[in-house]
C-alpha cells in the first residue's frame, strides 16, 4: 500500500499460473484524481461526449463516502448505523505493523494519507434482536423502536458503566462466533 503498486505474491495468488496475463491487463495503481486519458471514441459517437473529454480515475463507493461524509483531514472520523456497521477514518500514515483486522486505503483526495475501514456484521439485524427482546411490539416496528429510541434517550451518557455486545452472526471485527452475548459492568461501579 505504500508503494501504491501491485503486490506480486497477491497477483499469483490470484491468478496461479496466469500472473503473467493479469498483470498485462492490470493498469499500475493511481491516484483517484489523476488523468488516464481522453474519453474512448465509443462514447463520443454514441453518446454526444466531447473528443477532447478527459476521464479521470476518480474512485469507488466506500472512498467516496470518505469524501462525501466529509472526512477531509487527519483524525475526521464517521459511524455509520447501517445494515453492518462502519467505522471510517482519516489516518496520517501505514501504521509500522498490520492491523490485526480492518481495512486500510489510500485517501481519494489527500496525498499522501490513509483512511480505516472497521466493518462490523452484527449491525441491523443484531439491532433489532435486542429491540424486539426489550421491546416486544409484535408487528408494530415503528412503536418498538420508538421504546428502543426513548431507552436510549433515558440512559445516561456511559450507560452508568454498563456494556452489552450482542452477535446475532459470526462477527469478522474482531472475529467472534455467533450466539455469543457478552453483559457486564466495569469493576467498582454497582452490581
Amino acid at each position: 500500500i505504500r508503494s501504491k503498486r501491485w503486490y506480486e505474491r497477491l497477483v499469483e495468488f490470484v491468478a496461479p499460473g496466469e500472473a503473467a496475463a493479469l498483470r498485462a491487463v492490470l493498469p499500475e495503481p493511481q491516484d483517484s484524481w489523476g488523468l488516464c486519458g481522453k474519453v474512448h471514441n465509443f462514447w463520443v459517437q454514441r453518446y454526444g461526449f466531447s473528443s477532447e473529454c478527459r476521464v479521470v480515475a476518480w474512485s469507488g463507493d466506500n472512498p467516496c463516502a470518505v469524501v462525501g461524509n466529509g472526512l477531509v483531514q487527519e483524525g475526521d472520523i464517521a459511524i455509520s448505523l447501517g445494515t453492518s456497521d462502519t467505522a471510517l477514518s482519516v489516518i496520517p500514515r501505514v501504521p509500522a505493523a498490520p492491523l490485526p483486522f480492518g481495512h486500510l486505503f489510500p485517501h481519494p483526495i489527500l496525498k499522501g494519507c490513509y483512511w480505516s475501514m472497521l466493518c462490523y456484521t452484527n449491525g441491523d439485524v443484531t439491532r433489532r434482536k435486542v429491540r424486539d427482546e426489550f421491546f416486544p411490539e409484535g408487528s408494530d416496528s415503528t412503536a418498538a423502536w420508538e421504546g428502543f429510541s426513548q431507552a436510549l434517550k433515558d440512559t445516561p451518557p456511559g450507560n452508568s458503566s454498563s456494556v452489552g455486545m450482542f452477535f446475532t452472526t459470526d462477527e469478522i471485527t474482531p472475529a467472534v462466533s455467533c450466539g455469543a452475548d457478552f453483559r457486564g459492568r466495569r469493576r467498582g461501579k454497582g452490581a
